[in-house]
C-alpha cells in the first residue's frame, strides 16, 4: 500500500509540475525535474521496501585506495 502511495503521490507532483514545464516547452527544465523526481522515487521506493543499499563510504575507498597507496609510495 505504501508503494501505490509514493507513486500516486509523484503522480500528482508530476501532473501538477511536469506537464506545465512540458508544455511551455521549458525542456532543461523539464528533464531536470524528471530525473530528480524518478531519483527521490527510487530512493522512497528501495526504502519503503527495506532493500539494504551499500553505502557509497565503500565505493570511494576502493576508488581512492590505490591512489592512496600511490601518494604514500611517493613519500616514503
Amino acid at each position: 500500500m505504501t508503494v501505490v502511495g509514493i507513486i500516486l503521490a509523484a503522480g500528482a507532483m508530476f501532473w501538477m509540475d511536469g506537464l506545465p514545464l512540458a508544455r511551455r516547452c521549458l525542456w532543461k527544465d523539464f528533464w531536470i525535474f524528471l530525473t530528480l523526481l524518478l531519483f527521490g522515487v527510487g530512493l522512497l521506493l528501495i526504502h519503503a521496501l527495506k532493500i539494504e543499499i551499500a553505502s557509497p563510504v565503500y565505493a570511494i575507498s576502493v576508488i581512492f585506495k590505490p591512489v592512496n597507496q600511490f601518494i604514500r609510495g611517493l613519500f616514503s
